[in-house]
């Protein structure tokens, strides 16, 4: 029911249900200040994590009949150090696990504690 662990609800009877092998969809987004993005990168170099920059789950959004969907997250910076956001990293799983996208950050953002910055990426399918 939910890629993050919450489990689904015993189907009603008569309604209709599917079981889908394979892992969970890659919903989790990671960011680095590391700058630089590489077609065989299989790692975020330089992933930030604690103080609120921690890999997360994105809201995921898609429309019928589009070639596109998006996965969103805010991050809010609870250290005090600048941080200037280069590179998001989408995972398969909260650690480790398998990065299948990697996006280079338009305009790099620079926060310091108690900035939040909403990332929006968009997969073309």
């Amino acid at each position: 029911n939910d890629p993050a662990g919450a489990a689904g609800a015993t189907p009603s009877n008569g309604d209709k249900y599917v079981i889908l092998p394979g892992n969970a969809p890659a919903r989790w987004m990671a960011v680095t200040e590391t700058a630089g993005t590489n077609v065989a990168d299989a790692t975020l170099a330089g992933e930030l994590s604690g103080s609120g920059w921690t890999r997360a789950m994105c809201t995921y959004a898609h429309t019928t009949n589009t070639t596109s969907y998006t996965l969103t997250h805010t991050f809010t910076s609870a250290d005090g150090s600048a941080r200037t956001l280069q590179v998001a990293g989408i995972f398969n799983a909260a650690n480790g696990g398998i990065m299948l996208f990697e996006t280079a950050i338009p305009s790099p953002p620079t926060l310091v504690s108690g900035d939040s910055v909403t990332i929006t990426d968009t997969i073309s399918i």
